[in-house]
């Protein structure tokens, strides 16, 4: 656990911590579920697609995924944003770097589970792009499974990502869409 890039409030995050009041959000806890359930192993060459507006739980479940592949499976799984993977390879390009391109993407290309979150939060410049199509490829050739999270709708993705990477993504993919009010939002005070 110390090494799946689960920090904050995130550490708690499990499937039962997940407030469900709606029969999507049970909907979508149980596809998760199943996801990273019994039949899960680190070649299956699928994807989970959970899309919709911020606070909604879905690095939330993304977090209790990645928990489930390490204590249910004894399998490497690692969240990461986007933009922590664009950071991390371009902290390579540093003479004094501590670790070289190769082994970042070996850092997220070779585990059972990568939830990607926060895809489309960064410029959408073509060096990002292409960054995240190494690691994505990468995965695509190993099939490892991978889940990504993003506030964007499909074609918004698509832009985001670039066609090469989105065709990967989807391939075997299901969406869900996690279309209910904030988390966040329901502890706000209106006084």
């Amino acid at each position: 656990m110390r090494d799946s890039g689960i920090t904050g409030r995130y550490v708690e995050a499990t499937f039962d911590s997940f407030a469900v009041a709606t029969k999507e959000q049970q909907a979508a806890l149980e596809v998760c579920r199943a996801f990273t359930g019994p039949a899960f192993h680190a070649d299956q060459g699928n994807g989970l697609w959970l899309i919709g507006p911020p606070g909604t739980g879905k690095s939330h479940l993304g977090a209790a995924m990645v928990g489930d592949v390490i204590n249910r499976h004894t399998k490497r799984a690692y969240i990461a944003s986007a933009r922590q993977i664009v950071r991390r390879l371009r902290a390579t390009w540093r003479r004094d770097a501590s670790e070289n391109e190769e082994e970042v993407l070996e850092a997220f290309g070779l585990p059972a589970l990568l939830v990607l979150d926060e895809v489309g939060l960064g410029f959408g410049t073509e060096g990002e792009q292409i960054q995240l199509l190494d690691v994505i490829d990468l995965r695509y050739t190993l099939k490892r499974p991978t889940v990504l999270l993003s506030n964007l709708n499909a074609p918004l993705l698509r832009t985001a990502l670039g066609d090469r990477a989105f065709d990967r993504l989807r391939e075997g993919a299901r969406t869900i869409v996690c279309n209910w009010p904030s988390h966040r939002g329901a502890r706000l005070s209106t006084e």
